[in-house]
């Protein structure tokens, strides 16, 4: 080896240690603050010991300070002791205990969580079944603008029969707009079937289009399809929407 290499490998070995160092006085330090209760140590305690960052990886003392932030009312470590609980990681499985805490969370307004949430109770995951209830939850989270928690729910209201169309239609527009290419493409049947809207297959074609040049399978497969349908006018017109849709939205990475 020659000395330079040697020389590297002392620099190497000695970044090693300060950094590891520097991790545990991170760690001592937190230890400190949230055993004076401050709420915002004891959430990251419960982060770094989930993840094993500086420290070995302990589910039980993640749990421990998930738990003590969680019931000074810190949002996430609300949600992260749900799912703890859920997933029977650092405590016993109990989905009680679960959907206390993650209700607890929702409850404050997050918007991912409430999604979360709804998608628990549409798949009865560690709640039972109840689409009555992951509609209030979606909802909630897709007036504030939540995409997926948009798509899902109009696809709910779908679901619900014709007299609900019309909700239907309304929020996958919110989520479409938002680019979201599974609330396009549903969009797209919408005007197709005439569901909820006036049958009108240029916008068909334009939300198709939009959903396909997204990656998504089946709305290019649709694409075809209504291609022999469309008259050439019905044609340029639908192209020209999707166009002008793009044209409005500066962030929108579709291109044709």
């Amino acid at each position: 080896m020659t000395e330079f290499m040697l020389w590297m490998l002392v620099v190497g070995l000695g970044y090693l240690i300060i950094k590891r160092f520097l991790k545990w006085l991170m760690v001592e330090q937190l230890l400190q603050a949230a055993e004076q209760g401050e709420v915002e140590a004891q959430y990251l305690l419960g982060i770094i010991y989930h993840e094993g960052e500086g420290i070995s990886r302990d589910f039980e003392k993640s749990a421990y300070w998930f738990r003590q932030a969680a019931t000074r009312g810190h949002l996430d470590a609300q949600n992260n002791l749900g799912m703890m609980y859920l997933e029977g990681r650092g405590v016993s499985h109990n989905p009680v205990q679960a959907i206390y805490w993650i209700h607890k969370a929702a409850e404050q307004g997050d918007a991912e969580v409430q999604f979360n949430l709804g998608v628990m109770y549409t798949e009865g995951d560690g709640v039972p079944k109840d689409l009555a209830m992951a509609r209030q939850w979606f909802e909630k989270a897709a007036i504030q603008g939540h995409v997926e928690a948009q798509n899902n729910l109009g696809l709910l209201y779908y679901e619900g029969g014709a007299e609900n169309f019309v909700q239907a239609v309304h929020w996958f527009r919110q989520a479409a707009d938002q680019g979201n290419r599974n609330a396009q493409y549903n969009l797209a049947t919408m005007y197709e079937d005439g569901e909820g809207v006036s049958l009108d297959l240029a916008c068909a074609y334009q939300w198709f289009l939009l959903s396909a040049q997204q990656g998504d399978k089946e709305a290019k497969v649709a694409c075809g399809e209504l291609r022999k349908r469309l008259t050439p006018h019905q044609l340029l017109k639908g192209k020209l929407l999707a166009k002008e849709w793009l044209m409005q939205r500066e962030d929108c990475q579709i291109s044709f």
